[in-house]
């Protein structure tokens, strides 16, 4: 079972380290993890995002154009990333921030509203993120047995 996740927000919103707490959550759980952040030289308030994945089996190549799950924290990311998706994949995206979705039926979007202030928003999107994580592992595992 291997998860394809991608991040994608302002500097300052917790991207990175939402990427880098959910890599080590994989480690802990005993996974092959990639963590593969990106961002501008200007990091608090410019654009950043990451690459999580996540495997019971080695990761070939941390480039990845298509994701499992996607993470999106801002309207630039939303009108960058959105496509990214894969099919059947699910889209989280922080509603305050993002208006405008291209809605791609075959895609579940899914809400979040939590940042009701930048000191806040880090440590709770790291408790959200780790949460989604464990029940997406959950959901995969129960349609892998079926």
């Amino acid at each position: 079972m291997t998860e394809e996740i991608l991040i994608a927000g302002f500097g300052g919103q917790g991207v990175l380290s939402m990427g880098m707490t959910l890599a080590y959550a994989g480690m802990v759980e005993e996974k092959q993890v990639v963590w593969m952040p990106s961002y501008g030289p200007e990091m608090r308030g410019g654009t950043a995002n990451c690459t999580v994945v996540i495997s019971d089996e080695k990761v070939s190549s941390p480039i990845i154009n298509s994701f499992d799950s996607v993470i999106i924290l801002n309207q630039p990311s939303m009108d960058k990333f959105e496509e990214s998706a894969k099919k059947g994949g699910r889209i989280i995206y922080e509603a305050n921030n993002i208006k405008n979705l291209f809605k791609d039926f075959d895609i579940r979007y899914n809400t979040v509203q939590h940042q009701f202030n930048n000191s806040e928003c880090g440590v709770y999107s790291i408790n959200f993120v780790i949460r989604l994580h464990k029940r997406s592992l959950y959901l995969k595992q129960k349609q892998s047995k079926k």
